[in-house]
């Protein structure tokens, strides 16, 4: 029984965890057939081929699991955890025991059960060699109501991240800063051309501001085109030009078509910072309250502006996934982990 137990717990997790890859924050996903709850289940059958000794039913016996999309459900330590609808994914069954000696006893069968629930939520803490560039949280949020609402077309909306005049209305740091960063201790066109390049030290940053993330001023024209064009040399799938805005269709167009989400170099981490809500001169700490996915879609090579589009991700381990048309949580973040809460 021991075993049964541990085997439903175990198809419960990996069922829930891939079902919630596929919650994308709206009602639609949590519909009857869809995606998450269609995966969630191909898991479940999967293991009950490979593993037909102990198959997993749902509770009421038919085979499968039980897959609901809940609100609101008590933690394993009692408290109760409330999320937005299409952000959780639950998943129950049981696994059913022939007994043996306890026939004498008038049983003659057990079904261990098991229930797992996984959450989209916000990452708090990433490690990761970031590039040198910051976006603020209101270029992608009105922040002016609660809970922000999202102001971007994620994956629709070219935006440019790396500004080059300093008068620009994106420009939310002030004179002489064009939205480039250093990070803990890094200093000069140098440090910033590597970590364009991909080759900085991974960092780990925190959105409770124990991490010291600094404005970088000048605008750093020769770096940021000497630290794409090895970047994009890297990106052995989408060669086309750096001038030539392109690759993001082209990368678009396999998803639509296969479904699968290409990874690339293109692909950069960077933090959101809250607007101070004035100018900051010089060298100047900036709050860090979340994480966007950019993908880099063309720079110009006179003038070193880079263009791209916002999208979200989420990740669980080693692994991110990037999602279309997803705003992400309501609290100015757009990278999101899957956590197994229950």
């Amino acid at each position: 029984l021991y075993v049964a137990k541990q085997r439903a717990q175990n198809v419960a997790d990996a069922s829930a965890i891939a079902g919630a890859w596929l919650l994308d924050g709206t009602a639609a996903c949590t519909s009857p057939g869809a995606q998450p709850e269609a995966t969630a289940q191909q898991v479940a059958l999967h293991n009950n081929t490979n593993n037909p000794s102990w198959i997993v039913t749902t509770l009421e016996g038919a085979e499968g699991v039980d897959v609901d999309f809940p609100t609101s459900f008590l933690a394993d330590d009692g408290s109760t955890i409330t999320v937005p609808i299409g952000n959780a994914i639950r998943v129950q069954c049981r696994t059913p025991v022939s007994h043996l000696f306890a026939r004498v006893f008038g049983g003659t069968q057990s079904q261990p059960k098991a229930e797992a629930v996984v959450i989209r939520t916000s990452v708090s803490s990433f490690t990761h060699p970031f590039v040198p560039w910051v976006v603020a949280d209101t270029t992608i949020w009105d922040t002016s109501v609660e809970p922000p609402v999202p102001k971007l077309s994620l994956g629709d909306d070219p935006t440019v991240l790396k500004i080059v005049n300093p008068k620009s209305s994106d420009n939310f740091i002030g004179p002489g800063n064009f939205l480039c960063v250093a990070y803990e201790g890094d200093r000069g066109g140098n440090d910033y051309r590597d970590r364009i390049k991909g080759l900085g030290d991974p960092v780990t940053i925190d959105t409770d501001g124990t991490i010291e993330l600094s404005t970088e001023p000048g605008n750093m024209i020769g770096p940021t085109f000497q630290g794409l064009e090895y970047r994009l040399s890297q990106d052995t799938v989408f060669p086309s030009p750096a001038e030539d805005a392109t690759a993001f269709e082209e990368w678009r167009s396999i998803y639509e078509s296969t479904g699968e989400i290409i990874d690339t170099p293109r692909i950069i981490i960077v933090p959101i910072a809250e607007d101070p809500g004035g100018d900051l001169s010089g060298r100047k700490e900036l709050n860090v309250v979340g994480f966007a996915a950019f993908f880099i879609e063309s720079f110009d090579r006179k003038d070193g502006t880079v263009t791209g589009r916002f999208l979200s991700g989420t990740t669980n381990g080693d692994v991110t996934r990037w999602n279309f048309g997803d705003a992400g949580t309501s609290d100015r973040n757009l990278l999101l982990t899957l956590k197994l809460v229950t």
